[in-house]
């Protein structure tokens, strides 16, 4: 997609060997996105006693998997909701639902999800098929 990244030059690309060999992939949703990816960066660097991206490049040896920092978050909706008001999937049905009645809104998985439900027959592509059959 646009703004994927840049190249060696700085220029904007979305040929992934040009962002690989010099080049710099950007964060998705622009500035918030940016503000996004320097939370998490935080959140699973220092806070946990471990480096930065910057500072796990200058340390890399490439003599193994670089150092990094695991971040798992837990949430508990029903806690953080809590009892008044429309509780956690209350709220989110409601949500989605609203999202889904808008014009040009889609629901990711939602394609998926009609799918399975359908009960014909499902149609393979006869290229997949016969890609699958040039391998057995």
């Amino acid at each position: 997609p646009p703004s994927t990244g840049l190249d060696a030059f700085g220029r904007e690309t979305q040929d992934a060997s040009q962002i690989v060999n010099g080049g710099v992939l950007l964060p998705f949703g622009g500035y918030k996105g940016s503000n996004i990816s320097m939370m998490i960066e935080l959140l699973a660097g220092p806070l946990l006693g471990e480096t930065t991206s910057w500072h796990t490049h200058l340390l890399d040896d490439a003599s193994g998997p670089p150092l990094g920092g695991q971040l798992i978050v837990a949430i508990s909706p029903d806690l953080c909701a809590g009892k008044e008001g429309p509780g956690w999937e209350e709220g989110a049905e409601d949500f989605i639902t609203r999202l889904a009645g808008m014009q040009g809104i889609r629901i990711p998985g939602e394609k998926r999800h009609r799918a399975r439900l359908e009960q014909g027959p499902r149609h393979v592509p006869v290229d997949l098929l016969n890609e699958i059959r040039a391998l057995l």
